[in-house]
């Protein structure tokens, strides 16, 4: 893995030390890796310079999970950038998936309500 010169953000890093972390994954062409949770590096950042993001942790909310892919989804990328997760099947992240699936689904429909008030108020 040292061949890809990755970098890491953690909760305990200080706020220097995460740009750092993030000015070097986004200007060094040998930073290949990022490292970060989603509740470390799940908002605040800028991630352009990837094109494949692997999640190997959930969470509850699905606006932090669309939060830490938008990391790589911002003004200045210009690839198209892959969003992956690695669930285990029959595992607690597939449940919690599932669930975070069904809150997503139910957070849309909720949000197409308000879109079709709004319509019919104009």
């Amino acid at each position: 893995m040292s061949e890809y010169k990755p970098v890491c953000i953690t909760g305990d890093m200080s706020t220097d030390e995460r740009q750092q972390a993030v000015d070097n994954f986004q200007n060094n062409d040998n930073c290949r890796v990022f490292i970060g949770s989603i509740t470390a590096a799940g908002v605040g950042i800028t991630l352009t310079a990837a094109s494949t993001v692997i999640f190997a942790e959930l969470d509850w909310v699905p606006g932090n999970l669309t939060q830490a892919e938008d990391r790589c989804h911002r003004i200045g990328q210009h690839d198209s950038v892959l969003v992956q997760h690695i669930i285990y099947e029959n595992s607690v992240d597939a449940y919690l998936a599932q669930k975070i699936v069904a809150k997503q689904d139910i957070i849309e429909q909720v949000v197409d309500m308000e879109e079709d008030v709004l319509n019919v108020l104009e």
